[in-house]
């Protein structure tokens, strides 16, 4: 639970930014959102759209009500990661955009800070679905 609690701050505060950003109007409170989160792969600041685009493929919820209904992110957490790679200090996340699904290594999120941190990292690095 504490692991989805995390998730439900990291995208509240990505929305409040993108908020305050628009409100202002200003190049100074964009460039506080790249600041504080970087850029992605692509260029474009971090945002729940970039986000979204990260774990589904897709950058909006769908638009028709049927499509909306159906569609759904699969959150899955990974317990034992050390039994696979061994003695090791950081996992990532790992997306699924084909299943839409994203697994979390839960002995490397042990605070809010360190998951905001976790994630950022994920997002800007592999952005594109690539490993290196």
């Amino acid at each position: 639970m504490q692991i989805i609690n995390f998730l439900q701050d990291f995208l509240q505060k990505l929305e409040d930014r993108e908020a305050d950003s628009q409100e202002e109007g200003s190049p100074e409170g964009q460039s506080h959102v790249a600041a504080v989160h970087g850029t992605n792969g692509g260029g474009e600041r971090l945002s729940v759209r970039s986000f979204l685009q990260w774990v589904t493929g897709q950058a909006r919820v769908p638009l028709i009500e049927s499509k909306r209904e159906a569609f759904k992110i699969t959150v899955n957490f990974d317990h034992d990661c050390d039994s696979r790679y061994g003695a090791h200090s950081l996992c990532y996340p790992i997306v699924n955009a084909c299943a839409v699904a994203i697994t979390f290594p839960t002995r490397h999120l042990a605070t809010s800070q360190e998951f905001e941190n976790n994630l950022t990292e994920a997002i800007c690095g592999g952005y594109e679905f690539s490993r290196h």
